[in-house]
């Protein structure tokens, strides 16, 4: 069961609005509000330069990925769409879901419902339209069980059935001068972030738009992600957020600490953990963060990587890719670049984790499965970065 914590946190010097919200926490999901030119001195525009490969190091192609088996989704139509609709209406409030929304239940035609498995389905639902797009939000309904999926995406979703893959194109803009390509995969549980790529709707329209480089809000550095630090107490993270800002219990995995996931008006942002693991208490206002994991897409580093970058988008950056897993740590895949970010920062460790278990179990194409080690430099063509994480050292 997930367990949501609405805190109260203290002023900071940005004034929210349910819309500026959206900005400060991801362009992305901002339907009616044209992103703000880039402000000089608040996260530089920096210009990303490829990285040559050593010549002793050629840099792999991406391999055409193989078919796969995976599970069809059955749309839902008529009485049945409108009573799981309505269930979810019941629990907005719990939920967090579309709170600018008062009047939730007159979107049930423009909602779109889907079925794995014997009692599973995902739900679609407009927020609100603005002049060019909507604001979209996602739920699980697992039996008797709803949850937000802390996915809120700006645009026009669409998802293929027959693929279980939810697509979707945001314009920065309504002349479409930029726009950002995103894909999820909905294993039946939950929906898993596949890619996200900047795409000039005009030649250099990204850069013009200076979304290609993050500001600091949105910058991974080797010391954190946005307004969170390594180190930082909790008590100062807290400061830095918005009012509106929520904590949920999220678990990073067997050998790691309870994680935090900072969600903001229906998407998350990242996930911190601290030095003491409260479990699923609140943490003391002293104790410190000891991780950050990232998954959204808007937060990236100063070569514009970031959660969703295809693997050959990111080697452009960062050099030859190695690509590894073990069975003996949860078949967790890393990604480890020539030229990886940070190599030279001895105060904290970065991991690069891969879109596995999305289209594939792996995005490496390993040749010998037999052995609990495995390393290969080949990927699928859909490999890229699943999230970022940060350690202190």
């Amino acid at each position: 069961m997930q367990k949501f914590y609405y805190y109260t946190l203290p002023a900071t010097a940005f004034v929210f609005s349910a819309i500026a919200a959206y900005q400060f926490f991801g362009k992305r999901t901002t339907a009616s509000i044209q992103p703000p030119a880039p402000q000089p001195g608040f996260g530089a525009v920096l210009e990303q330069t490829p990285t040559e490969p050593e010549a002793s190091l050629p840099t792999p192609q991406p391999e055409i990925t193989p078919p796969i088996s995976v599970a069809i989704a059955r749309p839902v139509t008529g009485s049945e769409k409108a009573s799981i609709f309505q269930r979810v209406v019941d629990q907005q409030a719990s939920l967090g879901l579309c709170l600018d929304n008062d009047n939730l239940a007159a979107n049930l035609d423009d909602a779109a419902i889907y079925q794995q498995g014997e009692d599973r389905y995902l739900v679609s639902v407009l927020c609100f339209m603005a002049a060019y797009q909507g604001a979209y939000e996602f739920v699980y309904v697992d039996g008797e069980t709803i949850t937000h999926s802390r996915l809120a995406l700006a645009g026009f979703p669409s998802f293929d059935p027959e693929t279980s893959v939810l697509s979707n194109g945001y314009k920065f803009n309504g002349a479409g001068t930029c726009l950002e390509d995103s894909k999820y995969y909905w294993d039946g549980y939950s929906l898993r972030l596949v890619s996200a790529s900047l795409i000039d709707g005009v030649p250099n329209g990204c850069a013009d738009l200076g979304v290609r480089s993050p500001s600091a809000d949105y910058l991974i550095t080797s010391e954190g992600v946005g307004p969170a630090r390594l180190g930082m107490t909790f008590r100062e993270l807290k400061a830095q957020l918005p009012a509106a800002a929520t904590f949920e219990v999220v678990p990073l995995g067997v050998d790691l600490p309870t994680g935090w996931q900072v969600n903001l008006y229906g998407a998350a942002q990242f996930v911190v953990a601290f030095d003491g693991d409260s479990g699923e208490n609140l943490p003391g206002d002293q104790e410190k963060i000891s991780w950050i994991m990232v998954d959204n897409p808007s937060y990236r580093t100063a070569a514009g990587v970031g959660p969703g970058t295809l693997l050959a988008e990111a080697i452009a950056a960062y050099g030859p890719a190695t690509l590894s897993y073990s069975t003996e740590n949860e078949s967790r895949e890393l990604i480890q670049f020539a030229d990886s970010p940070f190599n030279d920062d001895q105060k904290s460790r970065l991991f690069f984790r891969s879109n596995q278990w999305t289209l594939s179990d792996y995005a490496g194409i390993y040749p010998d499965r037999q052995v609990s080690y495995q390393t290969t430099t080949q990927y699928a063509d859909h490999a890229a970065i699943g999230s970022i994480w940060l350690t202190q050292d």
